[in-house]
């Protein structure tokens, strides 16, 4: 999976119009962008426009950004990492993370406590799923040392959001 060149992260892709969703994903891939980043605030399953992006393109690699994992099974995003993958290739790159509690907090009053220990608890479930998802298809939504530390011992890789290049340079740094 190569993610050396420039990503878009759009919510459009996800949220739009299906099928101006495929044809703006293979217009971004003919244009020459490594990957293409769609979020998950509910609605509608983010795995199936993950396979609907797949579809559409042939080479550029799709990624969450991100994957709520309180709004998803993990059992359920491993099986469905693993048909992704026998279906299109090795071109999803999971990015997990909490969100934000008053997003999570909004339907279930309560429920965005330790999203540390929380994040924990899904990646193990992953490591357990049969079969897995691998530590290098999955990346985590971290801006916090103790985050960070969790996507650089767990995941490919830190996905930092609305951050300045400093923050970027300092989250790179091994500690």
């Amino acid at each position: 999976m190569d993610l050396s060149g420039v990503g878009v992260w759009s919510h459009q892709l996800r949220y739009g119009d299906k099928a101006r969703s495929a044809d703006a994903a293979a217009e971004l891939e003919d244009l020459g962008y490594s990957a293409l980043w769609i979020p998950d605030v509910g609605q509608t399953p983010v795995l199936e426009s993950v396979d609907h992006l797949l579809s559409a393109t042939k080479d550029i690699v799709i990624a969450t950004g991100i994957l709520n994992l309180w709004m998803n099974e993990p059992a359920d995003v491993a099986a469905s990492y693993a048909s992704l993958l026998a279906a299109h290739g090795d071109r999803f790159l999971m990015g997990i993370g909490v969100s934000h509690a008053p997003l999570i907090d909004s339907t279930a009053p309560g429920r965005y406590r330790k999203p540390l220990a929380a994040t924990e608890s899904f990646l193990d479930a992953l490591d357990a799923a049969q079969p897995p998802v691998p530590v290098g298809a999955r990346a985590l939504a971290a801006l916090g040392p103790k985050m960070l530390e969790l996507a650089a011992t767990r995941t490919r890789g830190a996905h930092p959001y609305l951050v300045t290049p400093a923050f970027t340079r300092r989250a790179r740094t091994p500690r």
